[in-house]
């Protein structure tokens, strides 16, 4: 991710029968990501989805879902200005440091993020609890800030569905790490509790490549 001008970036996750591949590209002024295109295709036991964005400084102006995403009579509406003001899910990942004391402060948490996915609009809002230390197989070793993040339904999910559960759940956690090179934290570990146990979703692997 250079500090100016355009960046693409691909993403992948798997595990117990869930598979998502993903991919936003951008552009970088003054240390934000400006999303223009991102993608993410997703397959589980029970169904598989293609979603395709097209935005414009914050603003999203085509969505694709396919297959759609049924209607239902408790499914919350989303309205043109929920489209407004988003970054994708990719780009999501990729936090400026805002800290001037570094990437391993507290200051850094401070952040609210707006995701607009394509079937939902949702906030994710940060705040600091501590700071580990992590090492990656290949990429950074060093400290890392963790953020407690906290779910907040907007539009497209289903009142009866368990957003509730989700938007009351304050064990979620992201420890941001630096990529190298940059002045953009990424989380390395996310980890949240669920009614079946903790879920663990940890990066094995950090690469960047010059544009």
């Amino acid at each position: 991710i250079p500090e100016t001008g355009r960046y693409t970036v691909d993403f992948s996750a798997s595990g117990s029968g869930f598979k998502m591949n993903a991919k936003s590209a951008g552009v970088v002024q003054a240390n934000a990501l400006w999303p223009v295109s991102a993608s993410l295709d997703t397959s589980d036991s029970e169904e598989t989805r293609k979603i395709r964005l097209a935005l414009s400084r914050g603003r999203v102006r085509q969505e694709v879902v396919t297959p759609p995403i049924p209607y239902r009579p408790d499914r919350v509406p989303i309205t043109q200005e929920h489209r407004k003001n988003v970054i994708d899910p990719i780009s999501a990942l990729f936090m400026p440091v805002l800290s001037k004391g570094g990437p391993a402060e507290p200051g850094n948490c401070d952040r609210n993020l707006p995701i607009f996915e394509g079937t939902e609009r949702f906030d994710i809002k940060m705040s600091y609890l501590r700071i580990e230390m992590v090492k990656t197989d290949k990429g950074y070793s060093g400290p890392a800030v963790v953020c407690r993040a906290t779910y907040k339904a907007i539009s497209g999910h289903r009142t009866k569905s368990s957003v509730q559960y989700m938007e009351q759940n304050r064990t979620i956690e992201a420890w941001l790490a630096p990529i190298e090179g940059t002045k953009m934290l990424v989380p390395w570990r996310v980890s949240m509790g669920t009614k079946v146990g903790t879920l663990i979703l940890q990066a094995t692997e950090f690469t960047t490549a010059d544009a």
